[in-house]
């Protein structure tokens, strides 16, 4: 049926009715885009304050429509992403968390409002609101407290709900009479702060008569403030606060003794802020003094601690000062940096340790612990014979080490030892042939450390014309390479060492290997010769055939010094000395066959100058990269495969396998 002119414009108006009644939806976000946050706890086991990346996937993205955050809606999560400005007052109902992308900056014209329905801070009706940052911790929010408003917290007469700051850059200032953070104007108790992380400035409103805001606070009664969050993680953040008229810049004072962080006050009374360092603090970002335009103090009190961390800088300019008091201490490690800039001040009474970079002048009787910053060794490599020695000359810089005694360390004292002289070098002689590193340390706890590599040959043998020279090098022609046939030799020649039945080797007597080492087998029955090997350290495998000559290759895997006895069809024929391993200088703990449980794992130990890399020949194992100590490089296999299963592991890409296992 046609419908009627007049219902097609009610209809009409109906549904313009319904779009603009409508409230704004902002973005919901669902799983699949999670949004990353640093949440922060206190590690017992370690002693230090540790963090973590955690995400959200259902959240709401703020938009400048976006003025009521609340707790039932995206289970209480928003997100700002990019700039975002909110022209009124922001109302925070139930428990909301916010998280502050990265390079976000979120302005609230306005404030947001977080209160405690029934003003009392000890029963569980209050609003909640916690603040996130990322891992630059770059993401920003701004909030502008109206007439008689906090910046964040409760509105006119309205005390403060429970605020928590985690990470991010928090900006919040008070209207007249009302609090940076808590409560708002005339008789706002200020609610519970928790400041645990971030960088906040707290700016208390002023008032024309009577007493202003609080920086963090009440507009008239004091709230409750910590710097611990609520599983005891002490507090690592920069706060600024200062308090309005006739106000303080913190109103609860009383678990002063507990607070942890770098706070920043600055009272109604005060010309500048006066910032203490509480615990054993260290720099999350650059700090400088001052920030702004008022003056700015920084003291380390007796028992704390301040960190400047590799890439942090600690900059103190005109009109800031900081002060290291008697028993406390200041650190700035390798890579971190205290600048002090013309007309800046540091006066140290105390001690700071310095293993990074200090530029201006350190005033004070206090103490300089200068660490090593870098050791150097000459020559940084030696090519010795067994029993010879030489000498290495370490250097230590800067020339203002408070200590520059140093240790000296042979990785493998079965090649080369080392020895330190009088005079501060060190003496190394060689014991066998292979490579061995000989590391210098500093022995202050800087870790600067520098290493010689030590290669280390037997003497050249005495020549003898009468003696086959047989076999190949590892960079020589292999497989199929015509070779001489060696004389049978007369007995005795060789000591015990003779000529197999049934064929003739061109390998007879003691042989070095370097890598690996060919040599030819000439049947002289029609039969194939059988080659056995005393020794796991090295490998043995047919490389070709040609007649009757069969052309076997031995690979030396083990430890430089170990030797091996050839046997050919039961003969010993020859002894091998591992000169060097066809792994390029690298040493593994485990060269016999092995077994592994159904679903158990091994661990191979690889010593090496350089990191090694260890792979496995089948899909029955898999191979996990666990650590190094030192020069000592640490493989966990694990057997994924079935029973009866076989695997060799290989290193460095080698021809032939470090060892084999097998699952059990």
């Amino acid at each position: 049926m046609k419908q009627q002119p007049w219902k097609r414009a009610l209809s009409l108006m109906l549904a313009f009715a319904l779009m603009f009644a409508m409230p704004c939806v902002t973005g919901v976000y669902a799983a699949g885009e999670p949004v990353d946050y640093i949440e922060r706890w206190w590690d017992s086991r370690k002693q230090v304050v540790d963090s973590r990346a955690d995400s959200v996937t259902v959240y709401t993205e703020i938009d400048p429509n976006t003025t009521t955050w609340n707790g039932g809606t995206t289970g209480g999560w928003y997100v700002v992403s990019g700039n975002v400005e909110i022209t009124s007052r922001v109302t925070v109902t139930g428990d909301v968390h916010l998280i502050l992308m990265d390079g976000s900056t979120l302005t609230v014209n306005g404030g947001i409002q977080v209160k405690d329905d029934d003003d009392n801070p000890d029963t569980p009706s209050a609003d909640s609101l916690t603040i996130y940052g990322q891992e630059k911790g770059s993401g920003t929010v701004k909030a502008i407290g109206g007439a008689w408003a906090s910046g964040i917290g409760g509105g006119s007469y309205e005390s403060g709900g429970a605020v928590t700051i985690m990470g991010g850059i928090v900006e919040a200032s008070g209207g007249e009479y009302a609090a940076g953070i808590g409560g708002g104007g005339w008789f706002g108790d200020g609610g519970s702060v928790t400041i645990s992380g971030g960088t906040v400035t707290a700016i208390g409103g002023n008032g024309d008569s009577g007493k202003g805001g609080a920086g963090i606070g009440g507009g008239e009664g004091n709230g409750t403030f910590s710097t611990t969050a609520a599983d005891d993680t002490p507090g690592t953040a920069v706060i600024y606060a200062a308090g309005g008229t006739n106000a303080s810049a913190i109103a609860d004072q009383s678990g002063k003794e507990n607070w942890s962080g770098i706070i920043f006050e600055k009272n109604a009374a005060d010309s500048k802020y006066s910032g203490v360092v509480y615990g054993d603090q260290t720099l999350q970002e650059d700090l400088t003094l001052p920030n702004g335009e008022d003056p700015q103090t920084l003291t380390v009190k007796e028992g704390a601690s301040l960190t400047v961390p590799d890439g942090k800088t600690l900059t103190v300019k005109q009109d800031g000062e900081l002060r290291v008091d008697s028993g406390g201490e200041l650190h700035v490690n390798k890579g971190g940096t205290l600048e002090i800039q013309q007309n800046g001040s540091v006066t140290n009474e105390g001690t700071i340790h310095n293993s990074g970079t200090i530029s201006g002048t350190v005033d004070g009787s206090g103490s300089l612990v200068q660490y090593v910053m870098s050791v150097k060794l000459d020559p940084a490599a030696l090519s010795l014979t067994k029993g010879q020695t030489a000498t290495l000359t370490a250097t230590v810089e800067p020339d203002n080490a408070t200590s520059k005694a140093v240790v000296w360390n042979s990785n493998h004292t079965g090649v080369a030892t080392v020895t330190e002289n009088a005079d501060g070098s060190a003496t190394v002689t060689a014991v066998s042939a292979g490579v061995a590193a000989i590391t210098v340390t500093a022995e202050d706890g800087s870790g600067a450390s520098a290493s010689c590599t030590v290669t280390v040959k037997n003497p050249d043998p005495d020549p003898d014309p009468g003696k086959p020279s047989g076999g190949s090098g590892w960079n020589e022609p292999s497989i199929g390479a015509e070779m001489p046939i060696a004389e049978p030799e007369e007995a005795g020649q060789s000591g015990a060492f003779s000529q197999p039945v049934g064929c003739v080797s061109d390998m007879l007597g003691e042989v070095s290997v370097s890598g690996a080492y060919q040599f030819r087998l000439t049947s002289t029955n029609g039969t194939a010769p059988v080659v056995e090997l005393d020794s796991t350290n090295f490998r043995a495998v047919l490389a070709s055939q040609e007649g009757n000559d069969y052309f076997w290759k031995v690979y030396a895997v083990g430890l430089p010094g170990q030797v091996c006895t050839v046997k050919v069809n039961g003969t010993a024929v020859a002894r091998l000395t591992l000169i060097s391993s066809i792994f390029g200088g690298v040493s593994s703990d485990t060269t016999a066959p092995f077994t592994v449980p159904q679903g158990g794992s091994y661990q191979f130990r690889l010593t090496a100058i350089e990191p090694p890399k260890l792979s496995a020949g089948s899909s029955s194992f898999t191979v996990e990269y666990v650590g190094n100590e030192g020069f000592d490089w640490y493989f966990k296999v694990v057997a994924v495969g079935k029973p009866g299963d076989g695997c060799g592991f290989y290193i460095n890409g080698a021809p032939v396998p470090v060892a084999v296992a097998h699952i059990s």
